[in-house]
């Protein structure tokens, strides 16, 4: 723990401590307190061994400010003769890193079938965006689909767009995605419709047989669109200072999505509880989560090293989102101490 007290404007680790401060609400006097603790010692995201029961080192010098609010880290990390970590801390840049988004989902396709596999045929008279033409069409029954689970809102959305922002940047994240179509709770069942009820029904057999459902996490309507993609993210700091890189991560995604206006509807919960794969965008970064294994952008992982032999589950994970918000997590889920 150390006393830390503003330089010179011109020092580039006291702005970036000055803007850390900010957003953790630090108040006057200009004189803080930050701690400075190993990483290891205090976080439920890494263990001693990997999953090929090898040691590595994992001890990492990290600054956070007092207190439960505010849950962002700085993390000092040596440039010259670094030590192998398990996770490594990265910058998360402006836009949302889509092709590492297809790369988790596609990893989780290739090793984990037997937790993450199709649990159910598809859902019947299934309705479906297709993100080419942008129309509303009638599914096959082995038709392919991403799902979207987001807060509707208040906010009226100009008819000049034809989607709001979420559902447009979901459009563009599903065929980055390689999909074609996309089920919107609002487009995809007929209002009004003698099918509607019917259709309501299977909402849960809906979210549970699409290959992926994108999590809207951020804002509180459906014209906030997504971070990294037409809206703006809460940014964060890097540096380089004698030897040493410098970088400020944010909030752990399992922290960060239970303050949201998403997780405070239970339906949205339940739609998350019912998928397979969820790819969650949070206002810093994108968080994915199946039965076997978490990623984010914020902290790159070995990903071969974190799995048991067979690759068909993780030996260590960050702890699921689902029961962060208090839900209990199906019988096959590993879960962080």
């Amino acid at each position: 723990m150390t006393d830390f007290q503003y330089g010179s404007e011109a020092c580039a680790l006291c702005i970036m401590l000055r803007a850390h401060l900010t957003r953790a609400e630090v108040t006057e006097p200009i004189r803080q307190v930050l701690h400075a603790f190993s990483f290891i010692r205090t976080s439920p995201i890494v263990k001693k061994n990997g999953g090929d029961k090898t040691m590595r080192r994992y001890d990492m010098v990290c600054l956070k400010t007092p207190g439960e609010q505010n849950q962002e880290v700085i993390f000092i990390l040596p440039t010259v003769n670094p030590p192998t970590y398990a996770f490594l801390p990265q910058v998360v840049e402006p836009d949302a890193d889509l092709s590492c988004c297809k790369e988790w989902v596609q990893y989780c396709r290739n090793h984990h079938d037997q937790s993450c596999g199709q649990p159910e045929p598809l859902p019947a008279n299934l309705s479906l965006i297709d993100c080419e033409s942008l129309e509303v069409v009638k599914a096959a029954r082995d038709t392919p689909y991403v799902a979207l689970s987001y807060v509707w809102g208040s906010k009226v959305t100009g008819d000049t767009r034809g989607f709001p922002r979420t559902i447009e940047d979901a459009i563009k994240v599903t065929r980055s995605l390689d999909h074609k179509y996309l089920w919107v709770d609002r487009y995809c069942i007929e209002q009004g419709s003698t099918a509607k009820h019917e259709q309501i029904s299977q909402m849960g057999l809906v979210y549970s047989a699409a290959d992926i459902t994108i999590v809207a996490a951020a804002g509180t309507h459906a014209d906030f669109g997504l971070p990294g993609v037409s809206a703006q993210r809460h940014c964060r700091q890097s540096l380089q200072l004698d030897g040493y890189r410098v970088i400020e991560c944010p909030e752990v995604p399992h922290t960060a999505i239970p303050k949201t206006t998403w997780s405070t509807r239970a339906w949205t919960l339940q739609e998350a509880f019912l998928s397979r794969r969820r790819l969650v965008f949070t206002r810093d970064q994108t968080y994915f989560e199946c039965a076997s294994m978490n990623c984010c952008e914020s902290l790159l992982e070995e990903r071969m090293i974190l799995h048991h032999r067979n690759t068909m589950r993780v030996a260590i994970t960050q702890g699921s989102l689902l029961a962060r918000n208090g839900i209990a997590s199906a019988p096959d889920r590993v879960t962080g101490s």
